[in-house]
This record gives C-alpha cells, structure tokens and sequence, in this order.
C-alpha cells in the first residue's frame, strides 16, 4: 500500500517506474487530492496492483494510463469527483477490473475510445448523469455486463460506433 505525498499535482510514467528499469512492486495506490492529471501510460503494465484510489480533485485521465494492467480489480472514485474526461484506452486490457464507480463522477462528461475495451470481469456499469460522449468501443468485449441504470443518461449527445459491441447485458 503506497499513499503518495500531498502536493502532488501530476503523475507520469517517470513517477511510477522511476528509471524505467524495475515494476513497482505496489498492490494498492492512494493519490492524494492534490493530483489533478494522470498522463499518458502512467501506469502502463504495472502488473501488481490491484486496486486504485483516485484523487477527488482528479480532472483528467488521459490515454492508456492503465492499459494492460493485468491484476487491477479496483478503481475507487471519492464521492463528487471532479474528473471530467477519462481518454483513449484507459483500462484497456484490464482484464480483472470488476469495480469500479463512475456514479461518483458527477462531472464526467467524456469516455474515450476504447476505455474499457477487454475488461471482461466488469458485471455492472453506472454512467453519471452528467456523461456527454461515449467513444467508439468504448465498453467493447464486457461479456455480460449490466448497466445499472437501465438506461443512457439525457444528457449523452455522442455514442461512438460498437460501444457495446461482443457484450451481452444482461438488463
């Protein structure tokens, strides 16, 4: 478990592996509410964590950040997260991501392309009212998933090609 230090405002794939030669050998991160952005590939591969507690104050989680991060399983989002975007491939390849909250993300308004593509262990999905743009295969290979609203938020104006393509909801 590795609580990263206040004051933290950005988190690189330098933050994390260091000089690029050795995995953290971490099974639980906690970011502080001072990180405002993951980039690109922050956490690519790390392969032995298993779960993530975001930032509140989090606005942006850009591309790959945790592709193929085999043994992830959680993603905690506080109450009234402040994320608005979460971009291309995200947890892509997250093939034991199963619980995850974006119902507390009462200001996320993009899901990129491929965000969740391959990440078969998710059964149940809550989109925030406030999702505006769901990219292409976004949610693409779920297997059977339930989004737990039964329904698309009002307030969706783009829904990218097969975003649910080779999934099988099961409401």
């Amino acid at each position: 478990y590795v609580e990263l230090p206040y004051g933290i405002t950005l988190l690189t794939n330098a933050n994390i592996w260091g000089d690029g030669k050795k995995e953290p050998n971490v099974v639980e991160f906690v970011f502080p509410d001072s990180v405002t952005l993951i980039q690109n590939n922050a956490f690519t591969q790390v392969s032995a964590c298993k779960k993530i507690t975001m930032s509140k104050n989090l606005k942006t989680i850009e591309m790959w950040s945790f592709y193929n991060s085999a043994n992830l399983e959680t993603i905690v989002f506080p109450k009234d997260c402040a994320v608005e975007s979460i971009d291309k491939g995200t947890f892509s390849g997250c093939t034991r991501l199963a619980n995850i909250n974006l119902e507390n993300c009462t200001s996320l308004k993009t899901l990129g392309d491929q965000v969740f593509y391959n990440c078969g262990a998710i059964d149940r999905l809550a989109l925030p009212d406030s999702i505006e743009h769901i990219g292409d295969n976004a949610l693409e290979n779920l297997g059977d998933f339930e989004l737990a609203s039964n329904y698309l938020p009002n307030s969706l104006t783009y829904v990218g090609s097969y975003f649910l393509a080779h999934c099988n909801l099961k409401n």
